[in-house]
């Protein structure tokens, strides 16, 4: 189960790497900026998801505490045994843990469009550099 969970939050970060790979095909097919601009959007969530925890992690890491380590273990003391008290006057035998995993369909989906748009744009061929002449049949008479 554990794996299931953890490729479920790996789900969302492929579907938006996969959505900029689409964006930058598209606009190499079609030559159009707002696919640029679909691809670049994806490319900033994948960075959002991925790398901004990271850095925000470290930089809180390194920012000075406002308490002291046993004031915060003293006050996360506190707060268990006051969730603990509750519990014991409610009659709740043990505490439950809900556990939400929430799976975002709209990357897929957004995804999915720039694709069905894309494939059916008119392919933009690369003009030929070598030669000037143009490109037709000779036919011989």
């Amino acid at each position: 189960m554990h794996y299931i969970l953890q490729a479920l939050d790996w789900l969302q970060p492929l579907a938006l790497a996969f959505g900029a790979v689409v964006g930058f095909w598209a606009f190499r097919r079609s030559r159009k900026v707002g696919y640029l601009v679909v691809a670049i959007y994806f490319c900033l969530a994948v960075f959002s998801q991925l790398a901004l925890p990271r850095i925000k992690a470290e930089l809180n890491a390194r920012r000075t505490p406002t308490l002291s380590e046993q004031t915060e273990r003293k006050i996360d003391a506190a707060v268990s045994e006051a969730i603990d008290r509750v519990m014991r006057e409610e009659g709740v035998p043990f505490r439950t843990v809900a556990f939400n995993h929430r799976i975002n369909f709209g990357p897929l989906v957004l995804v999915l469009g720039v694709w069905l748009l894309a494939r059916r744009e008119p392919r933009v061929e690369k003009p030929d550099a070598a030669s000037d002449t143009p490109k037709y049949e000779h036919t011989s008479a």
